[in-house]
């Protein structure tokens, strides 16, 4: 085992439930936003049965808020089992243990937040918190797929810790990106500007409105976020060729940046139907993802060439 039991070779099996812990969270964020998109938050009024059932009662909203809980339990047992391998993986380091009981207490959290939400019928805010953990969780389970899987190929130097932070800066800033995009949802923000890229047919119509105030700070700190992670795909591809694994994953995420950003300019421009409010939500926990993944193989062929310290 190399140094700090960070390169430990991980099973086939771990490789394969840390994948699919990542697949069900984003899954279950995508099924989150359905419930919200169509009002099904209250489909079932108590918590964890449905109208006191196992089976849910044959309506639409108590079908799919339900499907929310039902998806929510697979990803939890697949979350809990990565964890277990995660730390099997590197015999049960002090480290790893750490890192996987913090993994742990966030999903327990998450668990016991959505119960609040029913429990105080949906206030905006805190639903809010709700997919701003959700996507933590998806974060910290996306850097464990990173610790099952084989180190990326070097063929030069490792990126170094000028990328990497750049990496880290554009993870953060999509996250709060993420945050802000929440907020305007929960004030109802999401038509306050029409048209894209003017907002009503002007550029900074702030102080008219505090709605439009909120939907301008969520656009304009979006054209931040774009233009950093457009700076982190151009270095990756032009300077990182030492990590090809990188220039991939630069692809991502400029595919999942070009695929938001289309999607919120016609939300925009056209309405904000609920196929168009769970597409936003998917794009924005694709970019999340993309970035999320970039910085996980920055940090891992960083730590393979013995620089991570």
């Amino acid at each position: 085992m190399a140094r700090n039991g960070s390169t430990a070779l991980a099973s086939p099996a771990f490789r394969w439930v840390a994948y699919s812990a990542v697949a069900w969270t984003y899954l279950l964020i995508i099924m989150g936003a359905i419930v919200r998109a169509s009002g099904s938050g209250l489909g079932c009024p108590d918590w964890p049965l449905c109208y006191g059932q196992v089976v849910p009662p044959g309506q639409i909203p108590s079908i799919i808020e339900y499907s929310h809980r039902f998806l929510g339990l697979i990803a939890s047992g697949f979350i809990l089992a990565t964890c277990i391998l995660w730390a099997r993986t590197h015999n049960w380091s002090p480290r790893v243990v750490a890192g996987g009981a913090t993994v742990g207490v966030l999903l327990l959290a998450q668990i016991i937040l959505g119960a609040v939400t029913v429990k105080l019928e949906l206030p905006p805010y805190v639903v809010l918190v709700h997919l701003g953990m959700a996507e933590i969780l998806l974060g910290m389970l996306i850097f464990v797929a990173a610790h099952a899987s084989p180190a990326p190929r070097l063929v030069g130097a490792a990126p170094n810790r000028r990328f990497r932070n750049l990496a880290v800066g554009g993870m953060a800033a999509v996250y709060l990106l993420v945050l802000t995009g929440a907020n305007v949802r929960a004030n109802e923000a999401s038509w306050a500007c029409a048209g894209f890229p003017l907002c009503s047919g002007q550029f900074a119509p702030f102080g008219i409105d505090r709605l439009m105030d909120i939907q301008l700070l969520h656009r304009f700190f979006a054209y931040l976020v774009a233009a950093h992670l457009l700076v982190v795909v151009a270095r990756a591809w032009r300077r990182e060729r030492g990590t090809p694994a990188l220039r991939t994953a630069a692809g991502f995420v400029l595919a999942a940046l070009l695929a938001q950003i289309g999607i919120g300019a016609g939300m925009v421009s056209m309405g904000v139907p609920m196929v168009a409010q769970v597409l936003h939500v998917a794009g924005a926990s694709a970019v999340w993802a993309t970035i999320v993944g970039l910085t996980a193989i920055v940090w891992r062929a960083r730590q393979s060439a013995g620089e991570a310290g």
